[in-house]
């Protein structure tokens, strides 16, 4: 059956031609509609609880709302751990499952056990309960403006729709106030009344909240349906009907009330330059593609930046994807490299036609190899682009082994046709073994679970796809394209070049390979010696740390964090003060390296990261810094030096009771080597 199929596609162009222009096309489509991304997509068995209790201690958000949200999980089917953090004024809790659990089935018992708790805080707010879904960052933007945040709110919601409705599936922000409505009485509206503040609030509640109407959908797609809040102005505020214990008829809220949309107090506040500033951080779902992305960021802008008023800034920074791009340019630039090198190789050891087809068989293999990755759900990435790369040598030693048979049969007086059939059979079950050899040796991988499991299992995917594109070009594609190779050269004659390195390779053969592979044969105790002394020699470079072990992936922007803790009575001046210094002293700091070490730097007030947890308060500031990457600094400055430069100019005052500086981002994303975990039963404990 093999034989005859070679046979056919060997004999018949237009066949040959055709599957080979097939698998073209194919992977021409594949490549169109296959996600660009830095990672493998990742479906993560969590879900994900937010409890909001404002004004709460870290310490009372522990007691009072993690333990009895995780006392009532305890004992769920296929629940593997719950990790809560507590923080001041919220809770936020992760519960993991195991890979096979269905994540719709679980939120839905989540939600169901959550609801039965009654003894949560009065003021905590209502959990909110979803499934976790990892968003990529594609980039941030820094909008700045001469006022303050607030008149930079319209704008900012402005550019929101405008992006979502061109394709931008999810943006955050931060430094974006947040307003009240804030209804006042004095004491003598109170007493006219005859109302609590209690009542009041009880009629004017059910006016100004949405109504339940009802579920529609099943599973994951389950959504609520709510009557719309059409109450958003103090206009609409004051309208509203209140009934008093006096009087029968009706009176409105603004005959005994003064009326208010006002900022909430103590909000992070960021700052660029001394300018009121607000971050919008434009993120994609993992099933979308980051460069499509990235391309409707970069016309957006060009729109944009025109119509912006006067005053009104935009600063892109934090440009995730033009890592994604940056990585995906020099992983195909090392295979090109890579394909010219192979292919000056065939050619001085093969005939340059038969060279140019084997080489060819290169892309029509990876393009039908991109086929099956579309086929399996995989994208383009730098883990699937680093299989292609190592599944260069498998495609290429399959077609080497038959053109190289082919060619060394009509050397020896065979017709073309009967040396590439010669070739094509007599190494057909030796290529297929060797094929399900590696498949086998890969396989395994594809058992590997959770987050690691779906970020690995796509060098094996794309492995299996290329052997299996391989064979088809090897078997079927290649005999005719190499007798028709053959044909050509039979009558010419052999270069200079080609006399040189044949009668040369030949003797190199004769003089020097073949003694030493009869001496390895004839004395096969000292071969095995040999083998295994070098085995355990690459075993100690491992062993002794000569050879390291570094399971990074992917790489981000490089930024510097400091993060200040001030004393409880500090004043806001002094407050500003400092950080006013801060940033005068690393705008001097970059100026004394060259002017270009830093991109954009960012201030937060009332915001800060310690040990990696986010902290909110009057007491907490930052600044955020982010740098150019080292290839496009002018002197050789490391981030550390940078650090330790600007640190070393700050006179710290007293009541900065804590100042803790960290260098994020870069090779694997900035994740620390080593983390430490401190568990006890009770909070004092662990303390």
């Amino acid at each position: 059956m093999m034989k005859n199929t070679i046979a056919f596609f060997a004999t018949h162009k237009v066949a040959a031609n055709l599957l080979m222009v097939l698998m073209v096309l194919v992977g021409i489509w594949a490549a169109k509609n296959l996600n660009t991304q830095v990672n493998p997509t990742i479906e993560f068995s969590y879900v994900q609880i937010m409890v909001e209790w404002p004004g709460a201690s870290a310490e009372d958000v522990e007691r009072q709302l993690a333990r009895p949200i995780e006392y009532a999980l305890h004992g769920m089917d296929h629940l593997i751990t719950i990790d809560s953090i507590s923080h001041q004024g919220y809770l936020s809790l992760m519960l993991k499952f195991n890979r096979e659990t269905q994540i719709g089935a679980a939120l839905d018992e989540v939600k169901t056990r959550v609801s039965t708790i009654r003894n949560l805080p009065e003021y905590a707010k209502s959990p909110e309960i979803r499934q976790y879904v990892f968003k990529e960052p594609i980039a941030s933007i820094l909008v700045t403006g001469r006022g303050d945040a607030q008149d930079l709110i319209s704008i900012v919601r402005e550019m929101e729709a405008d992006l979502l409705s061109r394709g931008i599936e999810d943006i955050e922000f931060n430094g974006l106030p947040k307003r009240e409505m804030a209804i006042q009485l004095d004491a003598n509206s109170i007493y006219e009344l005859g109302l609590s503040l209690d009542q009041l609030a009880g009629q004017i509640a059910p006016q100004i909240t949405t109504i339940p109407g009802g579920k529609i959908g099943l599973g994951d797609t389950e959504k609520m349906l709510r009557s719309p809040n059409k109450n958003h102005t103090a206009m609409e505020y004051e309208g509203l009907p209140i009934r008093t214990v006096y009087e029968d008829n009706l009176s409105r809220l603004q005959d005994f009330a003064t009326i208010e949309l006002r900022p909430i107090k103590n909000q992070v506040e960021v700052r660029n330059q001394g300018h009121a500033a607000i971050e919008m951080q434009l993120k994609r779902n993992p099933n979308s593609d980051t460069l499509v992305s990235a391309r409707i960021l970069k016309e957006w802008l060009k729109k944009i930046r025109p119509e912006l008023p006067d005053g009104v800034n935009l600063r892109v920074y934090k440009e995730y994807w033009l890592y994604v791009s940056e990585q995906i340019s020099t992983i195909l630039y090392n295979g090109f490299i890579g394909l010219v090198l192979l292919m000056v190789t065939l050619m001085i050891f093969l005939n340059v036609r038969v060279a140019w087809w084997v080489a060819l068989g290169i892309p029509v293999s990876f393009a039908a190899a991109l086929y099956g990755l579309q086929l399996a759900g995989g994208s383009i990435n730098v883990t699937s682009l680093l299989a292609f790369i190592l599944a260069l040598g498998v495609v290429v030693d399959d077609a080497i082994v038959v053109s190289e048979h082919a060619v060394a049969k009509f050397n020896d007086g065979l017709s073309a046709h009967e040396a590439v059939l010669s070739g094509a059979n007599t190494m057909a079950y030796p290529v297929l073994a060797s094929s399900l050899t590696t498949i086998a040796a890969f396989s395994p991988i594809l058992m590997i679970g959770g987050p690691l499991g779906q970020l690995v299992t796509t060098i094996p995917i794309v492995m299996i796809c290329v052997i299996i594109a391989s064979l088809v070009e090897c078997f079927l594609v290649l005999p005719h394209h190499l007798k028709s190779s053959l044909l050509a050269v039979k009558d010419d004659d052999e270069g200079r070049f080609r006399k040189w390195f044949d009668h040369e390779f030949d003797r190199f053969r004769n003089n020097v390979f073949k003694p030493i592979l009869h001496m390895s044969l004839n004395n096969r105790s000292i071969t095995l010696s040999i083998t295994a002394a070098l085995f355990l020699a690459s075993i100690s470079l491992v062993a002794g740390g000569r050879v390291n072990l570094d399971f990074t992936f992917g790489f981000s922007p490089e930024y510097l964090h400091m993060n200040m803790r001030f004393a409880q009575n500090t004043s806001d001046s002094d407050k500003k003060k400092f950080m006013d210094r801060v940033e005068a002293m690393l705008v001097e700091t970059n100026e004394e390296f060259g002017g270009n070490m830093m991109i954009l730097h960012v201030i937060r007030d009332k915001q800060a990261s310690f040990n990696r947890e986010l902290e909110e308060g009057v007491l907490f500031s930052s600044i955020e810094v982010e740098l150019h990457p080292p290839s496009e600094r002018s002197d050789e400055v490391s981030n550390k030096q940078f650090l330790t430069s600007w640190k070393g100019k700050l006179q710290v005052p007293a009541f900065v009771v804590d100042l803790q500086t960290e260098i994020m981002g870069g090779i694997g994303g900035g994740i620390p080597p080593i983390t430490f975990l401190v568990k006890g039963k009770e909070l004092d404990q662990v303390k």
